[in-house]
């Protein structure tokens, strides 16, 4: 049986102007509130990270110290520390070993990326080891209707046309006003 999404209730709105200035206070208050126990939070990371930021530090970097001197040890005498056929060994408190690492793909020649792959494109057998991946510049295209509203009318129409045929194509700009509160924070002190 599909499970069905229930939507949530819209809240009701304020009645009257008295309760909708009440929500609004207490929005203010609550955002001052959060704010300031960001800041303790902030505060209380800052001292725990200057309490147990410096060991840590110090370990970390004893640690990669030591993997350090681990890792040629291991690859000169990995046979005598691994049962035979294994990649990995043990102690009584660690295990260790090597792992296959993810594949990456290198270039032998010194030709930059892009160009490589403009090769690659212009070759019929190199050609499916190529992206195209053509995508719309939604830059350009809000810069249509910002355009379009211009003072210099030489640009409004131009943009005027652009956006003619950017809607035939099945786009359209909207933009939504949002509500907002903004506590007055010199109020609250």
């Amino acid at each position: 049986m599909a499970s069905k999404r229930i939507k949530p209730k819209a809240p009701e709105p304020f009645l009257t102007q008295e309760e909708f200035e009440r929500g609004v206070d207490q929005i203010a208050r609550w955002d001052i509130d959060i704010k300031k126990l960001e800041a303790e939070l902030k505060k209380r990371h800052q001292e725990l990270d200057d309490e147990f930021g410096p060991e840590i530090k110090e370990k970390s970097k004893a640690l990669q110290a030591l993997m350090a001197r681990a890792e040629p040890y291991f690859a000169q005498n990995a046979t005598g520390l691994c049962k035979p056929g294994q990649r990995e060994g043990e102690t009584p408190l660690a295990r260790f070993g090597i792992r296959r690492g993810m594949p990456t793909v290198g270039k032998v020649v010194s030709t930059a990326w892009k160009k490589l792959g403009e090769t690659f494109f212009a070759k019929e057998k190199l050609k499916p080891f190529t992206r195209i991946a053509p995508e719309v510049d939604k830059d350009k295209v809000l810069a249509v209707w910002r355009d379009a509203e211009s003072g210099d009318k030489e640009i409004a129409q131009k943009a005027l046309r652009d956006k003619s045929t950017l809607q035939d194509a099945g786009l359209t700009v909207t933009q939504e006003d949002q509500f907002w509160v903004e506590a007055k924070a010199e109020a609250q002190v």
